[in-house]
């Protein structure tokens, strides 16, 4: 089995001078090296744990904790089993308050953040019931049919692109959104096909019957977690 340490004996004059430096300055700046990774890695802990308390002890919502969700998957809420992003939730309450503040401007006088906050997570926990189901029921929604029906929605109203985009509302929540309205769409469709919704029934009826029909946890202080 050939050596694995290298062999500088018969590398080039310079070349051997530059390893032999590179040794030398590693032994030199061992301990310094790791005490530096040492001192990183209780800086990610206290990170972590700032993050932690931000979250589920005080609720606090601030650009820290919006920074920490995008890389560490914390929970905001579980459907039968699975996690809704806190990353997610934080996407979905800028899209309300850009939606709100399109559709009503005086809207601030009369809808609490609170109310923001929570109708968010309803939604995501709505959304997340009808993806489990359609999932089951072999319904998809294509990438062309997002694109087609996002610019019906959106492309024609630079009014709502850009009061979305004030609010920090990127390309991909806009196409989460619309994905959602599809999925539910198609979803309303078989069930009334399958006759599972009766008359005067919607999908909306639906989904309140199947929440008291599954497992949902709220995570958020916020939300009653």
């Amino acid at each position: 089995m050939p050596d694995s340490q290298p062999n500088p004996t018969s590398w080039p004059q310079e070349l051997k001078q530059g390893y032999d430096h590179g040794r030398k300055w590693a032994h030199n700046h061992r301990a310094g090296l790791r005490q530096g990774a040492k001192v990183i890695i209780v800086a990610v802990i206290v990170a972590l744990a700032v993050a932690i308390v931000s979250i589920y002890g005080s609720g606090r919502q601030n650009r820290f904790t919006h920074v920490v969700s995008q890389i560490v998957p914390f929970p905001a809420a579980m459907v039968e089993g699975e996690s809704l992003r806190y990353s997610v939730y934080l996407d979905q309450v800028r899209y309300l308050d850009g939606l709100i503040a399109y559709e009503s401007p005086d809207a601030d006088s009369t809808i609490t953040q609170e109310q923001i906050d929570l109708q968010s997570i309803e939604s995501l926990i709505n959304a997340k019931i009808v993806e489990l189901e359609s999932y089951q029921r072999g319904l998809t929604v294509s990438a062309a049919e997002i694109d087609i029906n996002l610019e019906h929605l959106y492309g024609s109203d630079t009014e709502l692109s850009e009061q979305l985009a004030s609010h920090g509302v990127g390309d991909d929540m806009v196409r989460r959104q619309v994905r959602t309205q599809i999925l539910q769409f198609k979803l309303s469709q078989e069930l009334d096909e399958q006759g599972e919704i009766t008359e005067g029934e919607s999908i909306i009826d639906w989904i309140a019957m199947r929440r008291e029909a599954i497992n949902i946890r709220y995570l958020l202080p916020q939300h009653g977690g």
